[in-house]
């Protein structure tokens, strides 16, 4: 690697071999990444309108490795997650997995529910907000 930045900014393998079996790599997940959700495949997406894709969008802010778990936030909520929790409705489950579509400010799936399009993979977001899906 010629620079230092160059480092963080590329995958350092393409695949994961599980004995015999080599599994290719999809995509890197970062933190503060967007992510669109979808029921059956990618390819509905591009069928919906501007306002259920936002519906639809998070970003990924944490990562819990030891339980393959991602924790998401609603795009459009602001502010710190303790203050997002002190305003939901009693009993409320951070753990909700997405289906019902409707807008949840906070999830926490495990990886059978990781069923979004990925920012930068499957779709890049214009300043203005479009979404330029590449399926």
């Amino acid at each position: 690697i010629q620079d230092e930045k160059d480092f963080f900014k590329i995958p350092h393998f393409s695949s994961l071999q599980k004995k015999k079996t080599k599994l290719p790599l999809y995509a890197v997940l970062k933190s503060g990444q967007k992510a669109i959700f979808y029921k059956e495949n990618l390819e509905e997406l591009k069928d919906l309108s501007e306002k259920e894709l936002s519906d639809r969008m998070y970003k990924m802010y944490q990562f819990e490795g030891d339980s393959n778990k991602i924790k998401f936030k609603h795009h459009l909520i602001s502010g710190a997650n303790t203050e997002i929790n002190k305003s939901l409705p009693k009993g409320y489950k951070e753990a909700s997995p997405f289906g019902s579509f409707e807008k949840q400010p906070l999830m926490r799936l495990t990886a059978g529910n990781w069923n979004f399009a990925i920012e930068g993979k499957d779709f890049e977001m214009d300043l203005d907000g479009t979404i330029n899906f590449k399926l």
